[in-house]
Order: structure tokens, then C-alpha cells, then sequence
């Protein structure tokens, strides 16, 4: 399994565990699910344009 999928697997894996403490406890970890989101995006695109090279463009 690459990098990539593993990163992915654990950012999903943080948002829904943080959901469903939101549900099930007095919690309120809106503001927490957000910025763990907002972090895998960024995370994800570090990820994607990793190996891109500019050189190689056609």
C-alpha cells in the first residue's frame, strides 16, 4: 500500500472517529472535524504534486 492510501485512510479514519464522538458524547468537535479536513486536503495536495515535474510537460 503506497504512502498516499495509508494518509488517506488514516485523515478518513480521524474525521469519522471525531464524528462520532461528536454524536455519542457532550462534546462539541465541529471546529476539530473541520480542521483535520481542511489539514487532509493540504496533506493530499503536498501528496499529489510530490512528483510532478514541470520538465516532463508535453
Amino acid at each position: 500500500m503506497e504512502l498516499a492510501h495509508i494518509v488517506i485512510i488514516a485523515f478518513t479514519a480521524g474525521v469519522i472517529i471525531l464524528f462520532i464522538l461528536d454524536l455519542f458524547t457532550e462534546r462539541n468537535l465541529k471546529s476539530q472535524i473541520v480542521s483535520l479536513g481542511a489539514m487532509g486536503t493540504f496533506v493530499g495536495i503536498l501528496l499529489g504534486l510530490q512528483d510532478f515535474n514541470v520538465d516532463e510537460l508535453e
